[in-house]
């Protein structure tokens, strides 16, 4: 990964944390909660490149790039997936 994309994303990764905390939640499940948080639908769209019908899904594959990495003292963790089949993801302080 590099540097400036490691950046993009440690931003997004510590906004969600700001934004939500340590709960668990879906791709889709956060880009509604960016629809009232500016701060964290700008860091989403600064490390996916756009807000449109794809961001759901290349914010996923961001998830699962950084899974487990470090990135701005926080953590990705993959959970279960919902009853749906989509996966939950949880940001934690390391």
């Amino acid at each position: 990964m590099s540097v400036h994309r490691r950046g993009r994303s440690g931003a997004v990764v510590a906004e969600v944390s700001a934004a939500i905390g340590d709960v668990m939640w879906t791709t889709s499940e956060l880009i509604s909660e960016a629809g009232r948080d500016a701060r964290l639908r700008a860091a989403i769209v600064t490390a996916t490149g756009a807000h449109d019908a794809g961001t759901t899904r290349r914010l996923g594959a961001l998830c699962s790039r950084v899974e487990g990495a470090v990135l701005a003292g926080f953590r990705v963790e993959r959970g279960d997936a919902d009853r749906d089949g989509a996966v939950r993801w949880r940001v934690l302080r390391s």
